[in-house]
């Protein structure tokens, strides 16, 4: 009897799953052997075995072993990586379960680039997940029926991979922003609020993580309420770590990318037991007619990382966050900010409720100090105000996003 394959296109497999179940990871890292290509998934296994080693003098011959195979230069199975995170390493001489992490997240997206995504359309895989059947394929992929209304606005892990930012995009940050009964207030101030999604959601290749969303309410206009959001050092931004490049990409003629958007190497700190987190951004903003608003629109991406590159000692993470604002009247307005954060650590959510209450906090505290100081009517010729310019010759005031 030959084993049903019907389910398969039901389900993409992920590798941050493949990774945790020992009978898929086994079966990945045959298929690479057999590609002559196992290097960086070897790197991946070896690092996890050392993180699990508690005997100092065993955790140091591991390491050791690690480095001499596969971060050294000219070492047997020398991975891909830039000389400067290679000397690092080398000359690293502190044990911590961290020692890696650089160039673990490194290895992790060549190889969830490359090598893994000529996997995932093997014969191999198909063969080997109609054998094992539906249950197993679910533990180690992403269910496409069962997306949520959000999820559906993302739907592929392919959406953190583009080089654009894309209607569907705009309009997953405008659902974000509504007001449901999926929000819970953990915080409230006088004039702010903080909340936690009180569900999980996953988006792209970020799984069963909750968003955080902070609204607050502004002395000001909404034209002076933007340029503060447009500015390229993001002053109002308290946890940004690094003060990174702006790069402006006009929107090409050809409509591959239909709105001009800024690059953004985007450093944050969480809290001072966690390393630094790097967010490579994209991002745009956009004029809401219909609603009397603008939207601002930031995702990760692995697309450019020749002008984004790695930041020694921060972590890679994910990203899909953004700002509405909207005009309650000549003087006041409403902001909303939402983002599905995958901060990478453990106590996830916890981590989350904290960073959606001090984000709120320091966020509004910020805006108001900004303003206060900022000349009224100010408008910087910068990479976020082009954008808008760009967006505003071409649509005006009539372009509609339908969000259902």
């Amino acid at each position: 009897m030959v084993a049903s394959s019907s389910f398969i296109k039901y389900y993409e497999v992920q590798l941050e799953l493949v990774l945790q179940v020992p009978k898929a990871l086994n079966h990945l890292h045959q298929y690479l052997k057999s590609c002559y290509n196992e290097d960086g998934l070897s790197f991946l296994i070896e690092v996890e075995e050392y993180k699990l080693i508690t005997d100092l003098e065993k955790k140091m011959t591991k390491a050791d072993d690690i480095v001499n195979k596969f971060v050294k230069f000219e070492s047997p199975y020398e991975i891909n990586i830039d000389s400067a995170s290679r000397n690092e390493i080398v000359q690293k001489t502190k044990l911590t379960n961290s020692l890696f992490e650089p160039i673990t997240n490194v290895v992790f997206r060549e190889l969830n680039l490359d090598a893994f995504s000529r996997y995932v359309r093997s014969k191999e895989l198909k063969t080997f997940l109609s054998f094992e059947g539906e249950r197993f394929t679910s533990s180690i992929s992403l269910d496409l029926r069962k997306a949520g209304s959000m999820s559906q606005l993302l739907c592929q892990p392919k959406v953190l991979k583009e080089k654009f930012i894309s209607d569907r995009d705009i309009c997953f940050i405008m659902y974000l922003n509504q007001d449901t009964s999926d929000w819970k207030c953990v915080h409230r101030g006088s004039d702010y609020a903080s909340y936690i999604s009180k569900s999980t959601y996953t988006c792209g290749s970020m799984r069963d993580l909750k968003l955080g969303k902070a609204t607050g309410v502004l002395e000001y206009n909404i034209e002076d309420c933007l340029e503060m959001l447009n500015s390229d050092k993001r002053e109002y931004d308290g946890q940004q770590a690094q003060e990174l490049k702006t790069i402006y990409i006009p929107a090409d003629e050809a409509n591959d990318n239909p709105y001009s958007f800024v690059c953004r190497n985007y450093v944050m700190s969480m809290t001072p037991f966690h390393a630094r987190r790097r967010l490579p951004l994209i991002g745009t903003v956009v004029r809401d007619g219909e609603r009397n608003a603008y939207h601002l629109i930031f995702k990760t991406t692995t697309s450019f990382n020749d002008v984004m590159p790695p930041v020694n000692g921060a972590l890679d993470c994910s990203m899909f966050s953004g700002y509405s604002l909207f005009k309650i009247s000549d003087t006041t307005t409403r902001y909303v900010h939402s983002y599905y954060i995958d901060v990478r650590a453990a106590m996830a959510d916890l981590l989350v409720k904290k960073l959606a209450i001090d984000r709120a906090r320091q966020h509004q505290k910020k805006f108001k100090e900004i303003l206060l100081n900022m000349p009224p009517g100010r408008r910087t010729d910068n990479a976020m105000r082009k954008c808008l310019e760009d967006f505003t010759a071409r649509y005006g005031d009539e372009k509609v996003w339908k969000l259902n």
